[in-house]
Order: C-alpha cells, then sequence, then structure tokens
C-alpha cells in the first residue's frame, strides 16, 4: 500500500479548469478526468452547481469554486502548482500566464461558431477543437500550429453500469435541460421553463426521469409520473441506455452522449444562444427529432453577443415562445400510445443514426494521451 500510494503521488498534476456555462463544461472535465485515472492526479475549478457534480465523482484530489468576475487570485495553489492546466470553454485566465507556470491547454467544443482563434492562444501548448457534425473550421484555426482537431469528448461509454428495469411495458423517457445555472440566464428562467416543461411532461405516455442539478432538486420534486433525478457524467450512461426516447435540449455533450449509445433523442426548445445555433443545424440533418417552429438569430461569435441572443430567447420564452413551442412536440408525442410511440422512435434513431455513425467517441483518451505523451 505505501508502494501504491507513492507512486501516484508521482503522478504529474492536471488541473481542470470549467467555463461557468451550464454543467457541459464539467462534463468534459469529468470525461478527462476518467480518461486521466493512473496517469495524472486531477484538480477541478468551476462554478459552485459544477463543483457540486465534480465532488459526486470522487476524480479529483481538490475540487475549488471559482469567481469568474475576480482576477483569478492566489486561492487556487492548484492551477500554480499544476504542470499542466486545461480551459474548458473559457478564455478568462489564459492571459494570467505568469500564475500559471505549467503548460497550458484549452479544450473548445465551440470552434466551429469562431472566426479566429481564441484570446490567449499564442500561450497554449495545445488547442483541441471538438468536432460539431459536418462545420468546418476557419481557416485561421486550422492553420494554428497548436490546433488538434479532436473527436467528441464522453466517458467512455463501454464502462456503463447495467441498470435494471423495473417495467418492461412502458417505454421509458428521459428528459435532460441544458445550460441552468449559466450567468448569463436571466433570473427566474430557468425555473419558469421547467415548470412549463414538468406541466407537459405529465401529459405522456410511459415513464419519465428528468435530470436536474442537485441545486434545483428542492425546487422540483417528483411528482406525477415524472421522477426527478440526479446524474453525472459517469452515470448518466447507464439511465441513458435503458431508455427508448430522450428529450433534450441541443447541447452538446448530452447530444453525443445519447448518439454513443443509439437513444434517439427529440430536442426541445433552445433556452440559450449556443443550443439555438446547434438547433440551426440538427433541423436540416435529423428533422423527424424537431416537432417545433424556431427563429434563428444571427450567428454570433462573441461570447458577448452570445449572451445578448441568451437574453433575448430567454425574454421571448417567459413571454409564450417555450410554452408555444413545447405545445408542439406533446401535442404530437403525447397521443402516443406505447407502440406507436415505439414506431416513432425507429424513426427518429433512423435519421439519426448516419449522422452519428463515423464517430468512435473517444475525444478524452485522445486529449489525455496528447498531454500526457508531450
Amino acid at each position: 500500500m505505501p508502494n501504491r500510494i507513492a507512486q501516484a503521488m508521482s503522478l504529474p498534476t492536471l488541473t481542470l479548469i470549467a467555463a461557468p456555462y451550464g454543467l457541459g463544461p464539467a462534463s468534459k472535465a469529468i470525461a478527462l478526468a476518467h480518461a486521466a485515472k493512473g496517469k495524472f492526479r486531477c484538480s477541478f475549478i468551476g462554478s459552485l452547481t459544477a463543483c457540486s457534480i465534480a465532488k459526486l465523482t470522487n476524480l479529483f484530489e481538490h475540487v475549488d469554486q471559482i469567481d469568474y468576475s475576480s482576477q483569478f487570485g492566489s486561492a487556487h495553489s492548484s492551477c500554480q502548482t499544476a504542470s499542466h492546466t486545461v480551459f474548458i470553454n473559457t478564455t478568462r485566465f489564459i492571459s494570467n500566464r505568469a500564475k500559471l507556470p505549467g503548460k497550458l491547454y484549452m479544450v473548445d467544443t465551440l470552434a466551429w461558431m469562431r472566426t479566429s482563434p481564441p484570446n490567449g492562444a499564442h500561450h497554449l501548448e495545445k488547442y483541441y477543437v471538438q468536432t460539431y457534425i459536418s462545420n468546418q473550421l476557419a481557416s485561421s484555426i486550422v492553420s494554428l500550429g497548436s490546433t488538434h482537431e479532436v473527436e467528441p469528448i464522453i466517458v467512455d461509454p463501454t464502462l456503463d453500469a447495467p441498470l435494471p428495469r423495473t417495467d418492461l411495458l412502458a417505454p421509458h423517457i428521459l428528459v435532460q435541460v441544458g445550460g441552468m445555472g449559466s450567468p448569463a440566464a436571466m433570473q427566474g428562467s430557468g425555473n419558469l421553463y421547467i415548470k412549463f416543461l414538468i406541466a407537459n411532461l405529465n401529459n405522456l405516455e410511459g415513464n419519465v426521469t428528468l435530470v436536474l442539478p442537485p441545486n434545483l432538486h428542492q425546487d422540483f420534486p417528483s411528482e406525477g409520473k415524472v421522477q426527478i433525478a440526479c446524474a453525472t457524467p459517469l452515470t448518466i450512461g447507464s439511465l441513458i441506455r435503458q431508455s427508448d426516447l430522450v428529450l433534450t435540449t441541443s447541447g452538446i455533450e448530452f447530444m453525443y452522449e445519447c448518439a454513443a449509445r443509439r437513444t434517439p433523442m427529440v430536442f426541445l426548445p433552445p433556452f440559450n444562444a449556443t443550443q439555438e445555433q446547434q438547433l440551426s443545424h440538427l433541423a436540416r440533418h435529423t428533422p423527424s427529432a424537431v416537432l417545433f417552429s424556431f427563429h434563428v438569430g444571427i450567428l454570433a461569435h462573441k461570447f458577448e453577443d452570445l449572451d445578448r441572443r441568451t437574453q433575448s430567447i430567454q425574454t421571448a420564452g417567459q413571454h409564450g415562445a417555450w410554452q408555444r413551442q413545447l405545445r408542439s412536440i406533446f401535442s404530437t408525442l403525447g397521443p402516443l400510445g406505447d407502440q406507436e410511440l415505439r414506431d416513432v422512435t425507429q424513426l427518429i434513431q433512423s435519421d439519426q443514426d448516419p449522422l452519428f455513425a463515423k464517430y468512435s467517441f473517444r475525444g478524452a483518451q485522445a486529449i489525455v494521451n496528447g498531454i500526457y505523451n508531450g
């Protein structure tokens, strides 16, 4: 045992800093830490909600909350002593190079939306960009010497633990809402969106599980046929596998987690600007999964533009857009019986399979190996 402890303590250190926009960046950090077991000692830095999820995984030596409006002060010693620091969808502290003595990396799931490399790219040892459907990267990003395009970054789907189905006859529907907790969100918009959603979910046939972050469970206890659950990227795969259909906002992380397990998806109304941009592509590639009409705002390339568009989406949502869009979805799904719902899911799956068939979903392993091998 002492030898094993000494061996573990001799591993290089990897600090993962997740952007505060929902739980997607934290999911990437957890996938990377899971792939890094035996190669790195990992620490996590993120928002309060992201930290609560990171702690549940037991993958990190240190989990620290950060104030993203600060100047990245001396409180985060895990960064100042790390041999490798990875920024996930955030460039906010990359320019603070003097306080980060180790090698710096960035993982970017929104590179397909950029017209130029991110701020501070010249500080990066490697810039990992996650592929997105058929979108091409800007030439200035492709030509950047540090750019490495990688496949979807999720926890290895072959490691899912099996979950028993308590009801083998009724369809099981899993529901996930992304973007909650983002600093760009308007006050009360997340709770209102979930309230509208639950009212419609109770009209579905079958068993319904709604996955929410821990901080929202007090506001939304299980009621009617909707069971509220908490899951981490290490456990969500098992919930996806036992489901016949997934209803989800069009976030990148959860979409790939479902695609890796060949579980059909129907997309919910967008809660923020990046979901809206992604939905515009998905509507073209998998039209059977988008059962409502929506307007796409001007493509935004700056974070402040995305934040403004998010506020426009949420203002419209609070004034009736979400309710109209949800009614459109559930007027299609609600009347379906068990067998009819299964027939619809097969149609959706036949739409989605070709879109994701090219992926092996091993982006996390590729990034960890690239950092480890230098």
